[in-house]
């Protein structure tokens, strides 16, 4: 389940193109997100979602790490999306970063799948028609990986502006 889960990101680009294995996700498996049209019960639906929202020409998703168990159950990815909304100006939203959550049930599917964003959903989805508005775009993914030292002892569970510093703009 894990290779494939970092195959869709790595491979499929699954948030920008919607191509997620589904055979890895139990079929009433819940989907969440700070996107105001989550929560879903269903791959097929989440999958859906994604490929009317992002132009896969103008998008990407990267990770940022290898993709980890946490606990016997549980599998966390973490990673950075920048993109242009698939509306006819095709407008950019800001890069954020995001930590999707993978909790496998006892047939060995997963059965839930939630993210978390290092920017509220308004702020990304704003910056589209306002690029200046909000926090700062996340930096490039090399520069989070360098910053990443000062974040090494922030568990998987910590706030992800602790995992990767350099989200915080200096003052």
């Amino acid at each position: 389940v894990m290779e494939l889960v970092a195959e869709d990101f790595r491979a499929r680009q699954y948030y920008v193109t919607g191509r997620l294995s589904q055979e890895v996700y139990a079929d009433a498996g819940f989907f969440d997100s700070p996107d105001p049209d989550m929560p879903v019960r269903s791959p097929e639906i989440f999958g859906q979602s994604l490929r009317g929202l992002f132009d896969a020409r103008r998008s990407a998703v990267e990770l940022l790490e290898p993709t980890t168990f946490v606990d016997a159950s549980t599998i966390v990815a973490e990673w950075r999306l920048e993109g242009a909304l698939r509306l006819p100006w095709r407008p950019r939203i800001k890069a954020f970063v995001g930590r999707t959550t993978f909790t496998l049930g006892d047939s060995g599917l997963v059965e839930r799948h939630v993210e978390e964003w290092s920017i509220p959903a308004w702020d990304a989805f704003l910056s589209a028609a306002f690029p200046g508005f909000g926090a700062p775009p996340a930096p490039d993914a090399a520069a989070l990986r360098a910053g990443r030292a000062a974040g090494a002892a922030a568990g998987a569970g910590a706030p992800l502006a602790e995992r990767w510093p350099s989200l915080v703009a200096p003052r």
